[in-house]
């Protein structure tokens, strides 16, 4: 589970990268023209996303972080639909920035919440092996974010970003067909429950 939850987290923030790392140098650009203040104040939507993802806290205690996650990967992948609209469209950028800062958030609190409810006894350990692959995946979707953006624009970059997120929710789909084959596996080799015959199950009969 660590490892795929490792390469989820990977690809979910080099999505993120994609889209903080090279969302400035359009903005700035015609038609908008925007300057560095205005930029920043994209970053406000950002947090009223990652606000709304604390709601993923609760979903995740309630035994539903599996879906979450999956949830949250789809509309990460659908997000950059909306953000690829920056040359014709602010609106719907900041709805893409909105819904990507959530379900990054989201994934990220419910890949937490499984790790460290696997592990309870080195939860922080896990923790933090699993933090380190945040920065790879920012630091990956930076890096070549800024030579694809240079080569070939905004389009390109998009594109990018939603191919890192359905990689992302490739693993976990992966991952999650992989654990419920393991399931099932297990339930066969068991074979049938068998239950004590007692005088009441002799009468029902």
């Amino acid at each position: 589970m660590f490892w795929s939850r490792g390469l989820i987290a990977l690809f979910v923030f080099a999505s993120f990268g994609v889209l903080w790392s090279g969302m400035a140098l359009p903005l700035h650009a015609p038609p908008w023209g925007l300057n560095e203040a205005q930029i920043g104040l994209f970053g406000l939507v950002g947090l009223a996303g990652a606000l709304g993802a604390a709601h993923a806290g609760t979903w995740a205690d309630r035994g539903h972080a599996r879906r979450v996650t999956g949830i949250a990967l789809a509309l990460l992948t659908g997000s950059w639909a909306l953000t690829g609209q920056l040359p014709w469209s602010l609106w719907l950028l900041v709805a893409g920035v909105g819904v990507l800062d959530f379900v990054v958030h989201a994934a990220y609190v419910s890949n937490q919440h499984l790790l460290t409810a696997r592990c309870p006894d080195r939860a922080s350990a896990v923790a933090g092996g699993y933090t380190v692959f945040y920065p790879l995946g920012s630091a990956l979707g930076a890096t070549v974010t800024t030579a694809l953006q240079a080569a070939a624009g905004w389009g390109a970059a998009s594109v990018l970003g939603a191919v890192f997120a359905a990689a992302a929710l490739i693993v976990w789909a992966v991952s999650s067909g992989t654990r419920r084959g393991a399931r099932d596996g297990a339930s066969e080799a068991a074979g049938p429950q068998r239950h004590p015959i007692t005088p009441w199950r002799l009468a029902g009969e």
